[in-house]
């Protein structure tokens, strides 16, 4: 919940920052909070697409610095993020590959690097966020995932102040802050996307338009952006949670909806984020909606996550048969899901599975091609 918090604190911060300088004394001023770092560089590729330049921030207090001169896109640890679009843990030592060092950018004494790419339109990198400490330690791969999301947030605020990044708020955003939270997890590696698919699949069943379709898949993707606020302990059990700890899992819809709330654009998400737990007879969570309160969006999301996660394996369960999930969709119609769906959804994976062999609905990224 704090990590949460902070992340909160952090979008909001971001939303409204209208330049780069800004940009990273935000950074500076609140990552701090989430990991112990001693500067952080925000590199930029150029419109040119074959340079880059950075921007540095130091938690010592001095105000945010631009480099002046343009790096080639081969050189350095943050020409290599932008590149390849991966990540780069380093904990002491040279890095492992001398083609990723990166020369006049005080990296040399660097004891911990962390890097991640800052994704724009179609999936692809066009700048990186490098965290720099003079100390090494241990597990810093632990502390992906969260930075993973950061690094959504960061690229989402320059999105808005450089237009050659893409402009706008940018479908990416989604899907950048969708893989992040899943990374946390590897048991749910690929959820978002096939919720995603099964909800518009749905969605298109039930006469959805196609501007819903395309809003209905990126909710698909993250409704369970919330997970990245409740506690590892609880997220990985294998045996079954305590009240207290169901108590905590069921809080996600609440924290995923509390960090929409924060990033523009994104208000038409939000009912699917909070409400894809709440059941037809009103005895689901966060508010108790009954019946059709919840939006058709949320009740298709809620049947589509419930598909994919009984039939997929989990750490506390193997995966159960394709035939047995519809089974028991079938059973809690009208208590636990809109009966209408339910029948629509059903009748919709059995003639799938008859055509194709297959259950699921593969489609583009914005959700509207089978």
């Amino acid at each position: 919940m704090k990590q949460l918090s902070i992340l909160l604190e952090i979008s909001a911060a971001l939303a409204i920052a209208r330049d780069m300088p800004t940009i990273v004394k935000t950074l500076v001023r609140h990552s701090g909070a989430l990991v112990a770092f001693d500067s952080c560089l925000v590199a930029l590729r150029d419109a040119d697409g074959e340079t880059y330049t950075v921007w540095r921030g130091d938690r010592r207090g001095e105000p945010p610095q631009h480099g002046e001169g343009l790096i080639p896109l081969p050189h350095g640890i943050a020409g290599w993020v932008i590149r390849t679009g991966k990540r780069v843990v380093l904990d002491g030592g040279s890095p492992p590959d001398p083609a990723i060092h990166s020369p006049g950018l005080g990296l040399a004494d660097a004891q911990g690097i962390m890097a991640l790419p800052l994704v724009g339109d179609h999936g692809n990198a066009f700048g990186a966020f490098l965290l720099l400490s003079q100390k090494a330690r241990s597990r810093r791969h632990d502390e992906l995932p969260i930075l993973s999301v950061l690094a959504a947030l960061i690229a989402s605020s320059v999105r808005q102040v450089q237009p050659f990044a893409g402009g706008g708020q940018g479908d990416d955003f989604v899907y950048s802050l969708a893989r992040a939270i899943e990374a946390k997890d590897p048991y749910t590696e690929g959820h978002g996307g096939r919720v995603a698919e099964y909800a518009v699949a749905l969605g298109r069943r039930a006469g959805l338009e196609p501007a819903e379709l395309e809003t209905l898949f990126k909710g698909g993707f993250l409704h369970d952006v919330g997970k990245i606020g409740i506690q590892d302990m609880v997220l990985f059990k294998e045996g079954a949670l305590t009240d207290a700890e169901y108590a905590h899992m069921k809080q996600h819809p609440e924290m995923g909806s509390m960090l929409l709330q924060t990033i523009p654009a994104s208000d038409p998400l939000i009912p699917m984020i909070r409400h894809h737990h709440e059941r037809w007879d009103g005895k689901g969570y966060p508010d108790g909606l009954y019946r059709d309160e919840p939006c058709v969006m949320a009740r298709i999301v809620s049947i589509a996550d419930a598909f994919d996660a009984m039939t997929t394996t989990r750490c506390y369960r193997p995966a159960m048969p394709v035939s047995r999930g519809l089974e028991i969709l079938t059973e809690y119609r009208g208590t636990q899901w809109d009966p209408d769906l339910i029948g629509m959804f059903v009748e919709l994976v059995n003639r799938r599975v008859q055509e194709t062999g297959n259950a699921r609905f593969p489609m583009a990224k914005d959700g509207l091609r089978t």
